[in-house]
C-alpha cells in the first residue's frame, strides 16, 4: 500500500481532497436537517 501511494501521490491526493467535499457536503446536510431555519 505504502509503494502504490508513492507511485500515485496525485491520485492519493486527489481521494482525500474529494472525501472531505463529501464529510463537509454530509455536515451541511446534518445541520441544516437538525437546524432547520
Amino acid at each position: 500500500m505504502k509503494k502504490k501511494e508513492e507511485e500515485f501521490p496525485g491520485v492519493n491526493f486527489m481521494n482525500r481532497f474529494w472525501v472531505a467535499i463529501l464529510v463537509i457536503c454530509i455536515m451541511y446536510i446534518i445541520f441544516f436537517v437538525e437546524f432547520p431555519k
